[in-house]
């Protein structure tokens, strides 16, 4: 049996495939995102701003790097057609934000359109806050204190409040852009929104 893993970082994509019976690699490729889609301007797979800790990236750039990465796979003659699963991850504790297309979009995507065409009219919100943006103090106290502070905190949820956490994140998102967030049905993690992409269905 063969498995496809995919992994999105914060620089990357790498994809791996293994054949269960012998227990080797059989397939292993990587595009990085700074070098392979350098049109996007990140850095380090980030993209600047002038706001102090805050630290956003692309989703379009990481779904432009699957169908990048796919069609790398086929030109390198992985045994895409062989697979028996697929498995990704995306642990960033970033935030995709989605409008109500996304559903339809996700049901008729095809080989004809790419990735970026069909997902784009999709996003309510451009860029994706990621794990490395500290950036919510404000939001954090605000949560922390309406659930009656530090020890109720911890002891509803397991931990406090951390700026890079993506609850706050999405309370800032829901304060200063809030006609942006009236437009999103979804919210996504990473590996999530790129799961929903492979699977065709909101995962």
């Amino acid at each position: 049996m063969k498995y496809l893993g995919l992994d999105s970082s914060t620089q990357s994509l790498s994809a791996l495939i293994i054949d269960s019976d012998t227990r080797k690699v059989i397939y292993e490729c990587s595009l990085n995102f700074e070098n392979d889609l350098s049109h996007y301007g990140t850095q380090n797979g980030t993209i600047k701003s002038e706001m102090a800790g805050e630290v956003h990236s692309l989703p379009l750039m990481w779904v432009d790097a699957m169908d990048l990465i796919f069609a790398k796979m086929r030109d390198e003659g992985a045994p895409l057609s062989e697979l028996d699963a697929i498995a990704g991850s995306g642990q960033q504790h970033g935030s995709v934000y989605l409008n109500k297309q996304f559903p339809e979009a996700l049901s008729t995507l095809s080989n004809s359109e790419s990735l970026v065409s069909a997902i784009k009219p999709c996003l309510s919100r451009e860029t994706s806050p990621i794990w490395m943006d500290s950036s919510t103090t404000v939001e954090c106290d605000e949560i922390r204190e309406a659930l009656g502070g530090l020890e109720a905190t911890s002891k509803a949820t397991g931990s406090s409040t951390f700026e890079r956490f993506t609850g706050p994140q999405i309370r800032k998102f829901y304060k200063t852009q809030p006609e942006a967030y009236e437009q999103t049905e979804h919210i996504a993690l990473v590996s999530s929104f790129l799961a929903s992409i492979v699977a065709g269905k909101i995962s």
